[in-house]
């Protein structure tokens, strides 16, 4: 182990609980559960892989304390009061595995939603708030006012839900949450706070429930039972759906800094055993989870604010899944513990691999959402773009093949690598081969902002793997449909990816494509206007902006990223970036002709003319797949995956390929 490492594999003590190391699961609420709202055998499995790859302490995600006031759908949310005889036999069983491998566990409660709901999650209209609002994702939906009796019932309830927690086996609680906008952290806000009893009217009125739910966990569970607080020090509001980005200077209409360490104190001193600190709200969803245009470790600023008033541990995650970031971390003490969330989704060994020296085979997150919050908005299983195993561990499980095949993999982009990686590790011979000098595909490319740089790390994530595994690469190896290797293998792969949609437009050859431009084979002067206002078209506005050019989008839906749009707290971050940097955006605007300085478009119906100095086609990619087509009958056994077969993201080409390959 490098000897910069060795902090992070010192022990820490939460109250009276050791935890082994400084490294902590982050909550996620991804669990999967039994007709009676515990966690099923599969969310025991997920959670274990976890404590399995080193984890010292797994914090679940919220498990709902009431299923009454607020009503809720059955999604990934347990419910200990629905059945709390089957709540602690299942978690009993989790229990017991995480502390089979030395690892603590922490049950996160929470009180409630509040106006963060997402409709579809709430049942008969059961919509609840401190103070009547509206809610943040349909502001036509009105949220009612809690009770004061029923503000009581939620405490009791918390109390009885913990009791249930530390009788299945849990370690301690994490209180859900003085944090992101929810229930509990909107009656701390004097924006979302208009109470006139107890639970309102000043900051200690304020604080009031969290302090409440604190002293009756500890009644109830004894006052060794750590009880720990998942806490948002600023809430980067600016105002109601609309956050305020890095760099900004904003009036913060939710709570600042000043009276985010006023709380801390408060907090702290009341007897939670540790704070486990970010930043942000629903409002400003992008703080609260973070996309790749974050710099990395964005937390530990608030985190070692929070260090310098407080004297109980404080954690802290936000894109820490980095060794030297969290070594950092730990070792200029700007916080106690590393939470990952996302990383460990990406790579639930990321602990042990940083143990054993074999950082190179930490696979990488993408803070890219895809597989995770992009899933559960869609109310389907959350899991990882990168890891298909993720919250699908027995599912997904392979096993050494049964006879051993040559396997012929042509293409070496995110789908072709995991083909290789994943044969490899059933056994098979394989050979990728790729038709440029390098791997990556054209990955490599939309890799290239800095803001994306965690794709270079997949890249090379990939590379090592095929060292690993004695995959043959052969590069700068384009295979034509005579090639004899193609009768030759047992089993042919193609993985040979999709080139960039150019309409038929007049004067189009005055244009550029995306993959032109972050090449660097095409140069942008001063303005550039982005035909295509989705996702690759909105980053690269964005990364021209930040490269001080000014830039126009033309779109002809009339929203950006109608289609394959990435999750919610993306698109938030990515609107709030394209107003920062001022770009123009035309919607309902289909372009008819390029000429040389300047644009036509069909915009609602009207002609009109933009000046366009520089013109970058931005309009989605075709797959390439004349070979496939080209083999078929020659190939002894054949199969088209990633975009080859149709255009997708990495997630469905990464996906594709292990889906096959575990059982070819």
């Amino acid at each position: 182990m490098k000897k910069e490492y060795e902090a992070l594999f010192t022990p820490l003590r939460i109250g009276n609980v050791e935890i082994r190391n400084r490294f902590a699961m982050g909550p996620m609420a991804m669990g999967q559960l039994t007709e009676h709202w515990a966690y099923a055998q599969e969310s025991i499995d997920y959670f274990k892989e976890r404590a399995k790859g080193g984890t010292g302490l797994i914090i679940t995600g919220a498990n709902f304390i009431e299923n009454r006031i607020e009503k809720h759908r059955k999604a990934s949310f347990p419910c200990p009061l629905e059945d709390p005889g089957e709540y602690m036999t299942q978690l009993k069983k989790m229990s017991d595995g995480i502390h089979s491998y030395g690892s603590k566990l922490f049950v996160q409660l929470t009180a409630g939603l509040g106006r963060s709901a997402i409709p579809a999650m709430i049942l008969d209209n059961t919509f609840v708030a401190p103070s009547e609002t509206t809610n943040r994702w349909d502001p036509s939906i009105k949220h009612r006012a809690l009770t004061t009796e029923e503000v009581y019932e939620l405490i009791k309830d918390f109390a009885t839900c913990a009791m249930l927690a530390k009788m299945g086996g849990a370690d301690g609680i994490e209180v859900h949450a003085v944090h992101e906008g929810y229930l509990l952290d909107n009656f701390t806000m004097e924006m979302f706070n208009q109470r006139n009893d107890e639970f309102g009217k000043d900051m200690m009125g304020r604080l009031r429930f969290p302090l409440a739910i604190l002293k009756a966990v500890k009644k109830a569970c004894g006052e060794d039972f750590p009880v720990i607080l998942r806490f948002s020090l600023k809430s980067f509001i600016r105002s109601e759906r609309h956050g305020i980005l890095p760099g900004e200077d904003y009036p913060e209409m939710g709570r600042d800094i000043k009276e985010g360490l006023q709380f801390a104190k408060i907090l702290t001193e009341a007897g939670y055993d540790a704070l486990n600190v970010d930043a942000g709200s629903y409002d400003a969803w992008y703080w609260a989870h973070p996309p790749f245009f974050h710099e990395r470790g964005l937390y530990l600023p608030f985190a070692q604010k929070v260090k310098e008033v407080v004297d109980v541990p404080v954690l802290t995650a936000g894109r820490m899944g980095y060794p030297e970031l969290a070594a950092k971390a730990v070792n200029e003490n700007l916080c106690d513990m590393v939470v990952l969330g996302r990383p460990l989704l990406a790579d639930p060994d990321f602990v042990n691999k940083m143990r054993l020296d074999k950082e190179a085979d930490i696979r990488p997150c993408l803070s890219c959402h895809d597989g995770c919050f992009g899933r559960a908005h869609q109310m389907r299983l959350m899991s990882c773009a990168v890891n298909p195993r993720c919250n699908r561990e027995r599912e997904t499980a392979f096993t050494k093949a049964e006879e051993k095949k040559s396997i012929l993999i042509i293409g070496g982009g995110p789908a072709g690598m995991e083909a290789a990686r994943v044969s490899a590790l059933r056994g098979h011979d394989v050979t990728l081969v790729e038709k440029e000098d390098h791997l990556g595909g054209m990955y490599t490319w939309a890799s290239v902002p800095e803001f994306k740089d965690d794709g270079k790390l997949l890249i090379k994530w990939y590379e090592h793997q095929m060292k690993e595994l004695n995959v043959h690469v052969s590069l700068k190896d384009e295979i034509k449909a005579d090639d004899l290797r193609i009768k030759d293998a047992d089993v042919v792969i193609c993985a040979t990816g999709s080139h960039a949609f150019l309409p038929p437009i007049e004067g189009l050859n005055n244009a550029y494509t995306a993959v032109d431009v972050l090449k660097g084979e095409k140069h942008i002067d001063k303005h550039a206007v982005i035909i295509g206002g989705g996702l690759v078209g909105c980053e690269l506005a964005i990364w021209l902006a930040q490269q001080g050019k000014k830039t126009t989008i033309v779109e002809m839906a009339d929203k950006l990223m109608s289609t394959g749009a990435p999750a919610d707290m993306n698109i938030q971050m990515i609107m709030e970036l394209l107003e920062h940097y001022h770009t123009d955006i035309h919607l309902n605007a289909k372009l008819t002709k390029v000429e040389e300085g300047k644009i036509f478009v069909n915009e609602n119906g009207e002609t009109k003319e933009i000046e366009a100095p520089s013109v970058i086609i931005a309009l989605g990619y075709r797959s390439e797949n004349s070979l496939y087509h080209n083999i078929m009958t020659i190939a002894k056994d054949i199969y088209n995956i990633g975009d080859s077969s149709h255009p997708k993201d990495i997630m469905e080409g990464i996906w594709d390929a292990y889906e096959l390959c575990s059982h070819l």
